[in-house]
């Protein structure tokens, strides 16, 4: 989540400013820890294992994946629930607009998750399979909106696409993700990460807007819809507030 509980703890902050400690909620107070919605989530729904709630801007969504592959891959977990979400609301928009974090799309709000899972727990229980995640990594721009920027992006391309074994050229296609305002910061990254290589470029943000910590897994899904069949591809996230990821997956075979 990019936001985490924002609206809860803009909520608590004002009934406390207005009537002073006697008006502070108790049960809001429990629900203002950025893990209250995981843990009411892991209870709702009887799920064991780990629960962990990052946040890293709008690439927290790649960077929820990212995690969850690693816990399946040192053994922590056989199936794994993973993506992300962010509530709008009057508070959240004032502070966008006051800390200069202009995601250059209309905000809209979204849910969107993944099961992931070793590949012998899927075909057990015969679960359609979308695709196959190679590897991620993330990364941060300090001054993402330097004329120069782009280096985060590029080691974290660089780092994901070493870890999945993928050449450049082999992409089929990459996400863009970057605010219009930071298309160069994500041009320039791919160039130095992908060098001659071209792969073709979709932009589901244009479509759905920005929905922060939906926006990663939304990104994978359109472009595992996209891709031929066990095609690799790179979805990328960058967030104004220099929070960037790069994921590297490969979409089932047909």
């Amino acid at each position: 989540t990019a936001f985490g509980c924002f609206l809860t703890n803009a909520a608590y902050q004002d009934r406390l400013a207005d009537g002073g400690p006697p008006a502070a909620s108790p049960r809001l107070f429990a629900a203002t820890v950025s893990n209250a919605a995981t843990g009411e989530l892991a209870i709702a729904y009887r799920l064991a294992g780990p629960g962990v709630t990052l946040t890293a801007g709008a690439a927290s969504g790649l960077a929820a994946l990212g995690h969850a592959t690693d816990l399946l891959r040192a053994g922590q977990a056989d199936a794994l629930v993973a993506g992300g979400v962010d509530a709008l609301g009057a508070p959240l928009t004032r502070w966008l607009a006051e800390g200069g974090l202009n995601c250059g799309r209309p905000p809209a709000e979204a849910v969107a998750l993944l099961v992931l899972e070793e590949p012998t727990f899927a075909r057990a229980r015969a679960a359609p399979v979308l695709g196959a995640v190679l590897g991620h990594a993330s990364g941060f721009e300090p001054e993402p909106a330097d004329g120069t920027a782009g280096d985060g992006l590029a080691g974290a391309v660089s780092a994901a696409l070493e870890e999945a074994d993928v050449q450049p050229g082999d992409l089929a296609l990459a996400v863009s993700a970057a605010p219009p305002a930071l298309a160069g910061l994500e041009s320039r990254a791919l160039a130095a990460a992908l060098g001659r290589a071209r792969p073709r470029i979709v932009s589901p943000k244009d479509t759905y807007g920005e929905t922060f910590g939906a926006a990663g897994p939304l990104a994978l899904l359109t472009a595992l819809a996209e891709a031929p069949g066990g095609a690799p591809v790179l979805v990328l996230d960058v967030c104004a507030s220099g929070h960037v990821g790069a994921l590297v997956a490969e979409s089932a075979s047909t």
